[in-house]
């Protein structure tokens, strides 16, 4: 029984330190206005941290209000936030945004190209980028508990 445990235990350390050590994998999408937004153009100036939704998806949508809260609240850091719809047309990303008064950037994955770099089991997916390009904070799902996990990770970014 000790092993088993000593082994799921290894399993799972292993498992979080690649997560959190991995590197990102750039991509290119367009945003709401037309515009192609490369990720690693913007790490150059600054973290930055992402998030995969889908307005038909519950977690997505409670995500996406502690997204406002977070923006908020970490502003002096100069963490760019920006919000990467998936596989949905623009109008509903954009309805779904004026809906909940967020203002970050919004990006559209349209054919999953993007998303498909991260998921293992679904969305939504949240991910903090250093300027190094290294993912400090990943999570897949949405959990109230770990919300915490999310501050701590941007409390360790300096303020611009």
């Amino acid at each position: 029984m000790k092993k088993i445990l000593i082994i799921t235990i290894l399993l799972l350390i292993f498992f979080y330190s690649s997560i959190y050590s991995q590197s990102f994998n750039d991509f290119t999408l367009k945003d709401i206005n037309g515009n192609s937004i490369t990720i690693s153009s913007l790490l150059k100036e600054s973290p930055v941290f992402i998030t995969f939704w889908k307005s038909t998806c519950r977690p997505s949508m409670d995500n996406l209000k502690e997204l406002k809260e977070l923006e908020e609240k970490f502003k002096k850091k100069g963490v760019i936030f920006i919000a990467v719809n998936v596989g949905e047309s623009k109008n509903t990303a954009v309805s779904t945004i004026k809906k909940l008064s967020i203002d970050c950037t919004i990006l559209l994955d349209k054919n999953s190209m993007a998303v498909n770099l991260y998921q293992d089991e679904g969305i939504p997916i949240d991910m903090l980028i250093n300027q190094k390009q290294k993912i400090i904070y990943y999570r897949e799902g949405y959990y109230d508990d770990e919300t915490s996990e999310l501050e701590a990770a941007l409390r360790t970014l300096p303020d611009k």
